[in-house]
């Protein structure tokens, strides 16, 4: 199965390096740069997830490449989004649908899950 994550910060990316080092997986889908100018690299994989940490127009941008990608390559796509604050962003820049709303009792306290399939209305 293919995975990959996106890291900006140049210490967190290797931490994110080491640890998967140290546990024996390849870290060949791991890009260390701006998430907003990934678009290609996201047309491999159906399920996404971020947790709030960009600012808005960063997060605006990063859902429209996700969208654009579906264009590309239609497909199921999962977007799995913890702490919810830019909720209206993702409606709105993208025709995701919101599935389910998972409430938590850690410091993230919503997680919304969305699906973006042409088959669901």
């Amino acid at each position: 199965s293919m995975w990959g994550g996106v890291e900006y910060d140049s210490e967190l990316f290797q931490i994110a390096v080491d640890n998967l080092k140290k546990f024996g997986y390849s870290t060949d889908g791991l890009i260390k740069g701006d998430a907003s100018f990934i678009t290609e690299e996201l047309d491999k994989y159906n399920y996404f997830f971020i947790q709030n940490s960009f600012v808005r127009k960063t997060f605006d941008k990063v859902i429209r490449n996700i969208q654009e990608s579906y264009e590309r390559k239609k497909r199921k796509i999962i977007l799995i989004y913890a702490g919810t604050f830019c909720h209206n962003n993702v409606l709105c820049n993208s025709n995701f649908k919101l599935s389910k709303i998972i409430d938590t009792d850690y410091w993230i306290r919503q997680v919304n899950i969305y699906i973006l399939d042409e088959h669901r209305r």
